[in-house]
């Protein structure tokens, strides 16, 4: 999961992070822009999760100024130390959540290069200093972490690591219920169908073809899952994780589908569409469960090698 090389680490904590949405899974809420959400507390409790499986944790440090930010990021990136910093992607407009919601997240920091810094937030960014300002300063402090020893180490073995990440998702996946008006896991997805079949406004089904369709949506999602189940499978080739992934790739053509008739329903209603696109969610949590099952097996098998 983590590679030496400075670079590969950057990019692998990126992914770790957008994998790890699959933790909470999703969560729903029956409003505009809100219903499936990986952000906010969601994202520190990832990040609290992350610093603790690390040998050395990241550490904190809390720039007074922007020069003093400036000479810090300098020095530390020729030093090849790997600097992360909290954005808020309200103020980002490589966003989905540009001017919508204050989304946190982390960057991580690649170069300050005069008038312009480089981060990798999922991808490459090239910002102004204005630009950039404006991500991290929105709480009135800036707030980074950084690795001194310019790479990451895992304080368990990767199999025993990777095996405790995959309980803690099994985990989320079968005991999270509703809280408030936000639903999570195999539970939210059968709540879920229950605020869909009542659902017959444009603008709120639309919202929910996108969040189905959007970056991390739930498509996304299962992407990532399969391609978690290939990195065990090259790693620990002696572990079959070939059902988990079929299941999930199932999955993804069927929420791709739920979410294309979900488009069609926005835009010409139909009682009998509706219907049927009901019960598509509902059978879609029954194979959910049994990816959660693969996910937990496959679990089991990391923590007996």
């Amino acid at each position: 999961m983590f590679a030496k090389h400075s670079g590969r680490t950057h990019y692998c904590f990126c992914r770790l992070a957008k994998k790890r949405y699959h933790c909470k899974f999703y969560k729903l809420k029956p409003v505009k822009y809100e219903n499936v959400r990986g952000s906010g507390l969601d994202f520190i409790e990832i990040f609290e999760y992350f610093q603790s499986i690390l040998k050395n944790p990241l550490k904190l440090v809390e720039p007074a100024d922007y020069n003093e930010f400036i000479k810090f990021v300098e020095s530390h990136t020729q030093s090849g130390s790997l600097l992360f910093v909290w954005v808020d992607h309200y103020y980002a407009k490589y966003s989905v959540y540009y001017g919508e919601a204050h989304h946190k997240g982390l960057a991580v920091i690649e170069n300050v290069n005069g008038t312009v810094v480089d981060i990798f937030d999922q991808k490459n960014e090239k910002l102004s200093l204005n630009e950039f300002m404006k991500l991290i300063n929105c709480s009135g402090k800036i707030t980074m972490f950084y690795n001194p020893q310019g790479t990451i180490e895992l304080l368990n073995n990767e199999a025993k690591t990777m095996a405790a990440g995959l309980l803690k998702s099994y985990d989320n996946l079968t005991t999270l219920k509703e809280r408030k008006d936000e639903f999570y896991g195999i539970n939210g997805i059968k709540k879920f169908a229950e605020y869909y079949s009542n659902c017959s406004d444009a603008k709120t089904l639309y919202s929910y073809f996108y969040e189905m369709t959007r970056a991390s949506g739930l498509s996304d999602i299962r992407s990532n899952i399969v391609e978690l189940c290939e990195d065990i499978s090259i790693r620990w080739p002696e572990i079959d994780t070939s059902k988990c992934a079929e299941v999930y790739k199932i999955l993804i053509k069927k929420w791709n589908l739920v979410a294309n008739l979900t488009y069609k329903l926005s835009t010409e209603y139909d009682n009998d569409l509706h219907s049927r696109i009901t019960q598509r969610i509902k059978d879609a949590a029954v194979l959910e469960a049994e990816g959660a099952a693969e996910l937990k097996s496959i679990a089991e098998s990391l923590n007996s090698l």
